[in-house]
């Protein structure tokens, strides 16, 4: 038995079993409150008797906007850089989407809030679509997003469809395409009248894509020209081109947002919106930059962890990205904070999950009321309590199996009167 386990103590809760109560969740989660988390090396780490407290690694990042002929904002994108400096990812989100991704009253695409505040409310807007706060925020035209891509060169696409630009009277084919910068860049500010968002949407995720494949494991001029190691926040890059230069120097990956149409009713006349889902946006934003997403709520701050691969038999029919996406919108729902995600995207997950969700907290008197509370949430929970400890997180949640046959729940009337309702005001 390592350290680790001679000092940890657990409670298990069945989730069915739960009465919704005024539980004291602001008691169990102090105000510096950290939670623990069992994995990699812990076991090994905590023999040598060391008490260890380790952080969310700092990410750079940039906010990129591009635009036709007429400054309209036609395409976007969050740029994160890796926490060693180079490399990192690429993640599209549409110039029609509502920056508060549905959730609000109003309605307000992206691109008019460049229209009618410039590129300062622009990055308004981008960190309230994100839920990312920005290093760098900037807006180029075609040519000038040409440009940067220069040193990549060419970029292979397969368009979906063949498209065509109302402005220059420019047209691509469908099918399989090789690019030359300037082309990559107009096809990401065409605008064609009759094309539906939601097919322009994948174009440009696959021109996005094409860009990051092209890079490869880093650009071969610019290896080795950048010193890798966690980058200083002192040290962010200071203009888009230099970000962009850190960003070639490594592997990169692309991860375009699913796009939603409004209810027609919804979008105002003469205007075009769509919606990017918020618990998968705070799914990418929590799993590329954690240290970089706000937790505006007065509420616990959340680490999630997803521990299913596509070879799992007991998510036969979900992918990981379903089940992390089912988990924020409860954590949501209830109010909390998700600042940080570990999933696997391409589902290659090597991480046995355990049976009932485990729920970490930092406070051992606070673990039978963690049980209770989080059961609410999840289903079948176990907490537990340990010595590691992350900065500026109070509870880890490590999903377990028996969550998935939870998906089908309702969690809404076990909210009704619980601590969770209270939070939420």
């Amino acid at each position: 038995m390592t350290a680790l386990a001679s000092r940890r103590r657990s409670h298990t809760v069945r989730g069915a079993a739960i009465v919704a109560g005024a539980l004291v969740v602001a008691m169990l989660l102090t105000a510096g409150g950290v939670a623990t988390l069992a994995r990699s090396t812990i076991g090994a780490e905590v023999e040598t008797g060391a008490a260890v407290s380790p952080r969310l690694p700092f990410t750079a990042t940039a906010f990129i906007g591009l635009v036709d002929d007429d400054g309209v904002l036609r395409s976007a994108a969050m740029l994160v850089l890796d926490p060693d400096g180079i490399g990192g990812s690429i993640v599209p989100v549409e110039a029609t989407a509502d920056i508060a991704s549905n959730r609000s009253v109003e309605v307000i695409p992206l691109a008019a809030g460049l229209a009618s505040g410039g590129v300062d409310l622009l990055r308004l807007d981008a960190e309230s679509l994100t839920g990312v706060s920005f290093d760098l925020v900037t807006v180029l035209d075609a040519s000038e997003f040409a440009e940067l891509l220069e040193p990549i060169g060419l970029v292979n696409v397969e368009l979906e469809t063949g498209v065509s630009d109302d402005s220059t009277g420019r047209r691509w084919s469908a099918g399989a395409a090789t690019l030359a910068p300037e082309s990559v860049a107009a096809l990401l500010v065409t605008h064609a009248d009759g094309v539906e968002s939601a097919s322009l949407a994948r174009l440009r995720a696959e021109i996005w894509d094409g860009i990051a494949a092209a890079v490869g494991d880093g650009l071969d001029s610019l290896k080795g020209v950048f010193v890798t190691g966690e980058l200083d926040p002192r040290a962010v890059p200071a203009t888009i081109r230099s970000f962009w230069r850190r960003l070639l120097a490594g592997e990169i990956g692309s991860r375009p947002l699913r796009v939603e149409p409004l209810a027609p009713e919804r979008v105002p006349t003469g205007t075009e919106v769509t919606f990017h889902d918020w618990s998968e946006t705070l799914l990418v934003s929590a799993h590329v930059a954690p240290t970089r997403v706000a937790a505006p709520l007065d509420a616990a701050t959340v680490r999630l962890v997803v521990p299913f691969g596509l070879d799992d038999s007991v998510a036969a029919d979900l992918t990981p990205t379903d089940i992390a996406i089912s988990a924020i919108d409860r954590m949501v729902l209830a109010g909390l904070n998700v600042i940080s995600v570990s999933v696997a995207f391409d589902g290659s997950s090597s991480v046995t999950p355990p049976e009932a969700t485990q729920v970490w907290v930092g406070d051992e008197a606070r673990v039978t009321d963690a049980a209770a509370s989080f059961a609410l949430l999840v289903g079948d929970v176990t907490a537990l309590v340990g010595d590691y400890r992350i900065d500026g997180v109070d509870v880890i949640i490590v999903l377990g199996r028996d969550f998935i046959d939870d998906l089908d729940r309702d969690i809404r009337p076990f909210l009704e009167g619980s601590i969770f309702e209270a939070d939420r005001g």
